[in-house]
């Protein structure tokens, strides 16, 4: 894993996850996107940094996405 980066936040429908990850091939190439699932062989460091109140999304009826509230 090469960068994690995404934000935890609350929705409607309780606590969620949204999370970008960069991770490393064998061959020295990487990929990236979206992770949905993961099962870490060895160790893995996260950091997590904490605001102050709630980071709450939203449903944006026009787009259909769960927005964030800022």
């Amino acid at each position: 894993m090469l960068a994690f980066l995404g934000n935890l936040s609350v929705t409607g429908e309780g606590p969620r996850v949204h999370a970008h990850v960069t991770l490393g091939k064998r061959d020295g190439s990487a990929v990236g996107g979206h992770l949905f699932e993961a099962h870490v062989g060895a160790t893995l460091e996260l950091f997590v940094l904490r605001f102050d109140g709630e980071l709450r999304r939203t449903l944006d009826e026009a787009t259909g996405a769960a927005l964030l509230d800022l």
